[in-house]
């Protein structure tokens, strides 16, 4: 009986809150400031000493405002679109009010940072350096095609010439040389430049050395030494080549009777 009694009482109470709290008056959620709101943009957003700052708070709400900046220089400035210039570089925290015809405002704070330009030198500078980065770049993509007309020529230029003073054999190595050079140059950008340098170096050589057979005569195979040596002309001098060391001589055969 105790615990029946208990939840009885336990009901009764909670059914007693129940009514109290429904005889309470009921109040209204407060109603939403109508008062203004101060708010404003500026441009440009990064701007320099001299620039010509403009205030924009046209965006602020509110009936018959009133508007007021404080700049953050010492100077102020009225009306809801306004201009400003500052003569000094820095950080300045512009401030705007707005008041409405009953007294009410509202504040709007945001910090402007004022830049130094940079110096005509600096954007000189900056202009050659693009310019001859561009240039650079611009020369390594032309540099195979002018690699591969360089190897061509010179190319060209050793066959003919070669050819005309009979010296072709001889001129073999110089154009497998450029033409090596010149492929490996036209599929490696970075080699191009070297491939014409090369080029033209195998040409200078192979000029001096076509000069010196058309004088002295072509190089000429030393062929094996004789039994006793051999003695010939090489380059247009006497030369003298040795026997072996393991040659023995072999005594006379004489016929049998």
């Amino acid at each position: 009986m105790s615990l029946n009694r208990t939840l009885m009482l336990s009901a009764a109470m909670l059914l007693l809150l129940m009514m109290l709290l429904a005889c309470l008056p009921c109040e209204a959620a407060p109603a939403p400031s109508t008062g203004p709101n101060a708010y404003f943009t500026y441009s440009p957003s990064y701007p320099y000493i001299g620039d010509n700052i403009t205030f924009d708070a046209s965006r602020s709400t509110g009936s018959n405002l009133n508007y007021s900046w404080d700049f953050g220089d010492g100077t102020a400035g009225h009306g809801m679109i306004t201009n400003h210039t500052y003569n000094t570089y820095g950080t300045y925290t512009v401030t705007l009010m707005v008041m409405d015809d009953t007294g009410a405002w509202s504040l709007s704070t945001a910090s402007v940072y004022v830049d130094e330009p940079m110096p005509a030198f600096f954007w000189g500078m900056m202009i050659g350096i693009f310019v001859l980065e561009f240039a650079v770049i611009g020369c390594m993509m032309m540099f195979p095609i002018v690699a591969i007309i360089t190897g061509a020529i010179v190319a060209y230029q050793i066959y003919k010439r070669s050819k005309e003073a009979n010296l072709s054999s001889e001129a073999t190595p110089y154009l497998i040389g450029v033409l090596v050079t010149t492929i490996i140059g036209a599929m490696i950008p970075y080699f191009g430049f070297l491939a014409i340098i090369i080029n033209i170096v195998i040409f200078v050589i192979f000029k001096g050395k076509l000069k010196e057979w058309k004088e002295h005569g072509p190089p000429r195979r030393i062929q094996p030494p004789s039994a006793y040596g051999q003695r010939g002309n090489y380059y247009g001098r006497n030369y003298y080549q040795p026997p072996p060391r393991n040659y023995q001589r072999r005594p006379p055969e004489y016929p049998r009777p």
